[in-house]
């Protein structure tokens, strides 16, 4: 492992940016550097991981209905919900195509939290946003009517200039609802000039009467 290499580019995230390169280097030198094939299980449980390359598609746990939560960026840190968790996993990640991922173990997260104010201050700053996060999720699937959920999590993002991160299949999936009642929604705030579409990029012309009509 390029101790070095992964230094600099693991700093770029804001978890870690702000941490000593003697603690971060320590913290390197223990972790687990792994390769994955496409569709291959990656498995967090009691580890925080760093996506060094490639991406990872995050589905709910529920065997019967295969749900797509969010995706995972190359440069993106995640696995902190469940590393002082034990038992089922409430998630499967899969590596979407190639990807490269460092994994730090319990041991090695506590050694940093403990040695390195910084971090410790980070992650949560971290965990925070994901409690934000998952807050604005469960805000959008109890939002009521198609339109209304719909209008929620355009205004989660907190951008007028936006491209959803997933395909529409998978947000109706994520929302609950329908695939036709998805388009049919977008076309109405479309029309209602709320907001003006190009494929999965949205902007967003009124935020305010978006909120109140829907």
């Amino acid at each position: 492992m390029d101790i070095e290499k992964y230094c600099y580019k693991i700093k770029m995230t804001p978890l870690f940016e702000k941490m000593s390169d003697r603690v971060l280097k320590d913290a390197l030198a223990r972790a687990d550097e792994k390769t994955y094939q496409p569709g291959q299980n990656i498995d967090t449980l009691e580890c925080l991981a760093f996506m060094d390359k490639g991406s990872a598609n995050v589905y709910s746990a529920d065997s019967r209905r295969r749900l797509l939560l969010r995706r995972i960026r190359s440069g993106e840190v995640f696995g902190a919900a469940g590393l002082f968790l034990s038992g089922n996993c409430f998630s499967h990640i899969y590596s979407k195509g190639i990807s490269r991922v460092l994994l730090f173990d319990i041991s090695t997260v506590e050694y940093m939290l403990q040695n390195d104010s910084e971090f410790m201050y980070g992650y949560l700053r971290f965990l925070s946003g994901r409690i934000c996060y998952l807050n604005q999720k469960i805000t959008c699937l109890t939002a009521g009517s198609t339109e209304r959920k719909l209008a929620m999590f355009i205004d989660s993002f907190g951008q007028d200039q936006l491209k959803f991160p997933v395909n529409l299949t998978a947000i109706s999936d994520m929302l609950d609802i329908g695939r036709a009642s998805l388009y049919r929604a977008l076309d109405k705030m479309a029309q209602d000039g709320c907001i003006a579409r190009d494929g999965n990029s949205i902007t967003v012309l009124d935020r305010k009467k978006m909120l109140e009509k829907y």
